[in-house]
């Protein structure tokens, strides 16, 4: 939860202590940089790292949310690169591998895999939503809904100004359409 989590994950990167206490994130490293045009999965969850609330569970959700992206990338016939079901696999490596290797307890464990699971749904929110999807939203959301709002705000990493705005303007009308259904 330090101001400047990226000088201590790079020294892990550097020193080879990610290969064995998390290969799901050294797997990262590099990964996407210059090849199909698609952002380095490092540089951007290292980005999504430091610009995440400091609350050990957003931070570790922000480390782990996209450890599926290197098993899940497809490039399509027009060269457009994917990664369908990396939310859902990475839940399961976290769930399956991680969780027992790092020996996190019970409630910081289902945070962290919620967060992974869950950090891409926030930023599917359209304004046609009706109230019933808002309430039923939140709802499936529980007590995870603040991390997770705080979680895909900082999963907002694009460098175009207008593109990052129209992110956080939707991440922040979500929230305070849930605030108005819930009263």
């Amino acid at each position: 939860v330090s101001k400047n989590p990226a000088e201590g994950l790079d020294a892990c990167a550097i020193t080879g202590l990610l290969d064995p206490w998390m290969p799901e994130v050294a797997a990262m490293i590099g990964f996407g940089d210059g090849e199909w045009r698609h952002k380095d999965v490092w540089k951007h969850t290292k980005q999504v790292v430091r610009q995440s609330v400091p609350r050990i569970e957003v931070r570790w959700g922000a480390l782990l949310h996209d450890i599926g992206k290197p098993r899940t990338r497809k490039i399509d016939g027009r060269g457009r690169v994917t990664f369908h079901g990396h939310a859902e696999l990475g839940a399961r490596m976290f769930r399956k591998k991680m969780w027992p290797r790092l020996a996190f307890d019970d409630a910081l464990g289902d945070r962290i895999h919620f967060l992974i699971l869950h950090h891409l749904r926030p930023s599917q929110y359209d304004e046609d939503w009706t109230e019933a999807a808002v309430r039923r939203f939140y709802k499936q959301m529980g007590d995870g809904l603040k991390d997770l709002l705080d979680l895909s705000r900082a999963d907002i990493t694009t460098k175009r100004p207008e593109k990052r705005k129209r992110g956080v303007r939707n991440i922040h009308s979500l929230k305070e359409r849930i605030e108005r259904v819930r009263s």
